[in-house]
């Protein structure tokens, strides 16, 4: 199910996406996923497996970092355009993200309200009153989060979700959505675009 409600999350905003699900079981399996994004991702116009993938969202975590990370298969993709929104973590951290949104090359995503929804509960922290772009208690923060972005609550069809993993879900939708108004621009312009254009909060 979280795959879904990722993929549902994505389609909020960018609702005529393609999106290509690869669910990694643990951290070998999600470099390995990074690859093979990279291998395929820019296949000649025409070839049955061409993908055109314009961004990529991680949902996921394997551990905390307090300090920055360099994550090569993240790199490649840098290299390659295609720009990566990572959840940085519901540990309730306030100094150490998720790994891989330690990645440098990356986007890591915090969550905020996107709206007021009174006092809220998280499984272990919780918010006494909540209000429009506040940072939800879940969320992990350190130094060097880059944007934050709606984690709480996300309504989908089956009813509200909330956490980091459904906030870069969001980043990663805009980034594809820039990606088609921007189509040359590196990768790290585009995230510059998104990070830069938010609101300090």
């Amino acid at each position: 199910p979280h795959g879904t409600w990722v993929a549902q999350t994505v389609r909020i905003i960018a609702r005529n996406a393609k999106i290509v699900d690869l669910e990694p079981a643990n951290s070998g399996d999600f470099l390995t996923a990074l690859q093979w994004i990279a291998d395929n991702h820019d296949l000649p116009v025409g070839h049955a497996s061409r993908l055109d993938i314009r961004s990529v969202n991680v949902s996921l975590a394997f551990g905390e970092s307090s300090v920055p990370c360099s994550i090569s298969e993240i790199r490649e993709l840098y290299e390659r355009g295609i720009a990566v929104a990572i959840g940085s973590g519901n540990g309730r951290n306030v100094d150490a993200v998720s790994y891989p949104s330690c990645a440098t090359e990356a986007l890591s995503v915090g969550a905020v309200y996107d709206s007021a929804q009174g006092s809220e509960s998280w499984g272990g922290c919780s918010d006494s009153s909540t209000k429009a772009d506040m940072v939800t208690c879940f969320s992990d923060a350190a130094a060097f989060p880059d944007i934050l972005a709606p984690g709480a609550s996300i309504t989908l069809p089956h009813g509200s979700v909330g956490g980091t993993s459904f906030s870069s879900p969001i980043a990663a939708a805009a980034l594809a959505i820039m990606r088609g108004r921007f189509p040359t621009d590196p990768a790290g312009w585009l995230q510059a675009r998104l990070k830069f254009a938010a609101p300090v909060i």
